[in-house]
This record gives structure tokens, sequence and C-alpha cells, in this order.
């Protein structure tokens, strides 16, 4: 998912839409018994600023499949993440900008594991723990 700031600047722009499919690592949703469906859609804009800086925008949608944590069905969940980010050639606690290029992996592995949620549940919200008979 690298963006090749350079492209942009030839083609006479300061701005440009990108669209990706990710294939993540398997181990990014540690919630049991759900797994996280590849591919991972990303879509937004990169805006120059400058020679040494870029800022973009982006969606990052992602689908969840497994049992809800509550009542135990089988459900499938969309979640979609809006994210900015400024990427800087000399951002030392931030995202990088080098050789011309940025590169949007770390940021949606970050923004894809900080938005994962504790609790997997059905998509009307489920609340209710299954009734235990014994």
């Amino acid at each position: 998912m690298v963006i090749n700031l350079k492209d942009i600047r030839l083609k006479g722009k300061t701005e440009e839409e990108f669209s990706f499919s990710y294939e993540p690592e398997k181990n990014l949703c540690d919630i049991p018994g759900v797994e996280l469906v590849s591919p991972v859609k990303i879509d937004g804009v990169v805006s120059l600023i400058g020679r040494t800086a870029a800022f973009v925008e982006m969606t990052v949608a992602f689908t969840l499949k497994g049992d809800c944590t509550f009542c135990l069905r089988e459900t499938t969940r969309e979640y979609f993440i809006d994210s900015e980010q400024e990427f800087s050639a000399d951002n030392e606690y931030g995202y990088l900008l080098q050789r011309d290029s940025i590169d949007l992996t770390k940021l949606v592995v970050d923004e894809i594991t900080l938005n994962m949620p504790i609790n997997f549940t059905c998509e009307s919200g489920c609340k209710t723990p299954p009734k235990m008979e014994f």
C-alpha cells in the first residue's frame, strides 16, 4: 500500500484519490471464535504538503465473522474507520515519508488494532447472555 508522491507531482497535481485491498495477518483479530475476513478495503485521498509532508484522509473497511460473545450465534459485521494522518520526512514519532513515498500498511494495521471491538456482538447489538441450563 505504497503511494509514490513523485508520480502525483509529475502529473501536476497536489492531491490524488487511492484505493487498496489489503490481506492482513490472521492474528490481527484476537477475539476468541472470531476472524478478520479478507480483504480489508482502504479508500482515501492523499494531499501533498510541500516536498516533505503529505496528509492522508481515508476510510478503512473490515469485516469480522464469528460467534457473538453473548448469545453465541454466528454473525458477520462490517466496521468502517475514518482516519486522518500526516506523513512527514522529519517526524520521528509518527508516520514517515521516505524516498518520496508513503506506506499506509502500519497506519492501517494501527487503525484496525485500535478500533477492534472488545466484545463481538450480533448486528442488533445483542447484550443478552445465553441462558445456561443444568
